[in-house]
Formats: C-alpha cells, sequence, structure tokens
C-alpha cells in the first residue's frame, strides 16, 4: 500500500471513530458510579482522598469538557477528509471510472475494494483494476496536488499526533 492509499484508507475510516466516540458517551451517561455521596453510616476508613459530592461533579463536567473539544476536534478532522477525498477523486479523468472508484472505495459509503466490481456492473478482476489504475494515476500524475491536499488535512492534527 503506498502512502496515497494508506492516506485514502485512513481518511475514510475516519468516520469510524466519531461513532465510537459516541458509544462512549452513551456508556458515560449510563454510568453514574462517578457520583457518589459521602456514607456517613458506613466505617471511616483512613487515607486516600476526601472525594465529596460537589468534587466527583467537577470532575464529571471537566471530563465532559474534555469529550466535547474531542468531539470537535474529530469532527473537524472527519469534514476535511471528507472533502479531502472528493478534491483527491475530482483530479482524475471522469471519463474512465477512476474518479468515481476513488469516491465508492473511500468515499461515504466506503464500499470495500472486493464489492467494487459489482457496484460498478463489471467483473471483480476489473474492479481490482480499476481500483489500482487509479491510485497508480494519483501516484505518477497528481502527486504534488495530493501531498498538497494530504498536508491540509494533516494541519488538524498537528502536535496531537495520529488523528
Amino acid at each position: 500500500m503506498n502512502e496515497i492509499e494508506n492516506f485514502l484508507e485512513k481518511a475514510s475510516h475516519a468516520r469510524e471513530e466519531l461513532e465510537e466516540m459516541r458509544l462512549e458517551l452513551e456508556a458515560r451517561e449510563k454510568d453514574p458510579s462517578g457520583l457518589k455521596a459521602v456514607q456517613y453510616d458506613q466505617p471511616h476508613v483512613s487515607g486516600g482522598e476526601l472525594h465529596d459530592l460537589s468534587y466527583n461533579l467537577v470532575k464529571k463536567e471537566e471530563a465532559e469538557e474534555a469529550y466535547k473539544r474531542r468531539w470537535s476536534q474529530r469532527l473537524t478532522y472527519i469534514m476535511a477528509c471528507s472533502s479531502a477525498i472528493y478534491k483527491i477523486a475530482c483530479l482524475l479523468p471522469k471519463e474512465n471510472l477512476l474518479s468515481v472508484v476513488i469516491l465508492l472505495v473511500y468515499g461515504c459509503k466506503h464500499i470495500p475494494i472486493e464489492e467494487l466490481g459489482e457496484k460498478l456492473l463489471v467483473s471483480r478482476a476489473e474492479g481490482f483494476k480499476l481500483h489500482r489504475q487509479a491510485i497508480r494515476e494519483l501516484t505518477s500524475k497528481h502527486y504534488i496536488e495530493v501531498r498538497a491536499i494530504m498536508a491540509q488535512v494533516n494541519q488538524f492534527t498537528k502536535g496531537e499526533g495520529d488523528p
């Protein structure tokens, strides 16, 4: 897998992270374990930290704010990825289906390459061939433009590591 194909694959899977984050939020909202009041009728335990209800509420609010920041960053990154996939597809000639191949495999629907031939009403082998041809053309004829698009997307993750 070359650099461009790697980027396209990573960009196409970015949306899945939002779903994971949504499930994380649902789990956190269903689990009130972080909100425990002091139980004065229980035996006193020495050591540890004093955690009353207000302390737990503050920690929960801080965690929610951090979650909202991550959500916003991911959403911005995903929008940039979607735009990048479209821009990259537009670099390819429309008359030989190569731009359509990129949009089908890496766009919103993210069709597996194995099913590409079926979607284009050609053989499975022809679907693989069209995909290879699209990646080859992007690498050989549009490398500089694609690298510029990739750099625009990567600016959203600057200093944060991989998105």
